[in-house]
């Protein structure tokens, strides 16, 4: 890559050096492209706003890593350290209906998310949401 930005595969045909740039962009290969680590704070609430202690709030980003760890006494967790991208949260714990929150982007800063969760025979699902 040139100090442009721009990639030359010169020794490759034709029809493989547009294969290669393809994936070279969308690879996010480029000025700036590189994702930087931030963090998640999640807090656990009942339907009536209380703290939910000691559930377990899992975060998973795409690839296959994934963490676990226990709610306070405040109902948070925090998950520091995280490599930039796309996280899903997820809790389900037991008594309550389970809930799944994608689409959590760590791109160099801080993100909230509140996972609201409603009795598991209860007439609302369990939500959750990124807080800005």
């Amino acid at each position: 890559m040139s100090s442009e930005g721009r990639f030359r595969f010169s020794l490759l045909p034709v029809g493989l050096s547009v294969v290669m740039a393809a994936l070279a962009l969308l690879g996010g290969a480029g000025p700036g492209a590189a994702q930087k680590n931030g963090d998640v704070r999640a807090q656990a609430l009942d339907a009536q706003g209380g703290p939910i202690a000691g559930i377990q709030i899992t975060l998973m980003k795409a690839g296959g890593q994934s963490q676990q760890k226990a709610a306070d006494a405040e109902g948070k967790v925090h998950f520091d350290g995280l490599a930039g991208g796309v996280y899903i949260a997820t809790a389900a714990p037991e008594g309550y209906a389970g809930v799944t929150c994608p689409g959590v982007r760590v791109v160099g800063q801080s993100r909230q998310v509140e996972i609201r969760l409603m009795p598991k025979d209860g007439p609302e699902p369990s939500s959750c949401k990124v807080v800005p």
